[in-house]
């Protein structure tokens, strides 16, 4: 879903990646129709799709 107005649940699917045995998972990344870099959560960011 491409969005101009990110909220930290679009980020849940990320927590999939926390089940997997003896690796650690870093920040998470949305990437958005947004206009500047914008964090969602201490461990969540929203990046412009522009960053790619």
């Amino acid at each position: 879903m491409m969005s101009g107005n990110p909220v930290a649940k679009m980020g849940a699917a990320n927590k999939v990646l926390d089940k997997v045995n003896e690796k650690q998972r870093g920040m998470g990344v949305i990437l958005c129709l947004i206009d500047k870099k914008t964090y969602l959560r201490e461990n969540l960011i929203a990046l412009p799709i522009e960053y790619i």
